[in-house]
């Protein structure tokens, strides 16, 4: 499975509602950065996705 970048957020609750977004469609998602602290902010978190979900995963976002 090719994982491809999709966008990146400002911290990790940020990223943990957006993966649960796509989880909700059936899109795996990694989350790359500053994701383990027990804070909800941090630094900056990459999504990643799976290579032939990017483009679903753009429009449910509506990053398009």
């Amino acid at each position: 499975m090719e994982l491809v970048n999709l966008t990146c957020v400002g911290s990790s609750f940020e990223a943990k509602v957006v993966a649960a977004r796509l989880g909700a469609e059936g899109i795996i998602v990694e989350l790359r950065g500053a994701i383990g602290s027990i804070y909800p902010v941090g630094g900056p978190v990459e999504i990643y996705v799976e290579a032939d979900k990017k483009e679903m995963a753009t429009q449910i976002l509506g990053l398009a």
